[in-house]
C-alpha cells in the first residue's frame, strides 16, 4: 500500500497536503476533546478524520467526496462568521478582525474545492490500486 501521492500534478499535491495537514489537526483535536471531556464528539471525531486523511493519501474516490464535503461546510461556516449572522442567533459579536482573517481561508478552500473537482479523474474508485 503506498502512502506517497501517484500524481505528478503539483497543483493537486498541495491541496492534498493541506487537506491531510487539517485531517491530522482535526484528528488530534478531537483525542484531546476525547481524552479531556470524555466526550463522544472527539471519540467519533478522531476515527472519521484519520480515515479521511488516509483515503486521501491513497487517492480514494471517496475521500475526494469527503473532503469537498468538509471544504463546502467550511466556506459556509466561515461566510457566516464573516458576515456576523452569528452575531444574529447567538448574541454573540464578531470581532471584525476575525471577518478579515476569514477571507484567505475562504479562498483557499474554494480553491482546494476546484483544483479537487478538475483532477477527479486522478482518484481511484477501486479497493486496491495498482
Amino acid at each position: 500500500m503506498k502512502m506517497i501521492l501517484r500524481t505528478k500534478i503539483v497543483a493537486l499535491r498541495i491541496v492534498i497536503f493541506l487537506v491531510l495537514v487539517m485531517c491530522v489537526l482535526q484528528a488530534a483535536y478531537g483525542a484531546l476533546v476525547a481524552v479531556e471531556s470524555s466526550a463522544l464528539t472527539g471519540a467519533v471525531r478522531a476515527p472519521i478524520f484519520i480515515a479521511l486523511g488516509t483515503g486521501l493519501g491513497l487517492q480514494k474516490a471517496w475521500a475526494r467526496t469527503a473532503a469537498v464535503l468538509v471544504l463546502w461546510l467550511t466556506v459556509i461556516a466561515l461566510s457566516l462568521a464573516a458576515l456576523s449572522i452569528v452575531y444574529e442567533i447567538t448574541a454573540v459579536k464578531v470581532p471584525g478582525w476575525v471577518s478579515v482573517g476569514a477571507v484567505p481561508l475562504i479562498a483557499v478552500a474554494l480553491y482546494s474545492i476546484y483544483i479537487l473537482g478538475k483532477f477527479k479523474s486522478e482518484f481511484s474508485r477501486h479497493a486496491i490500486a495498482a
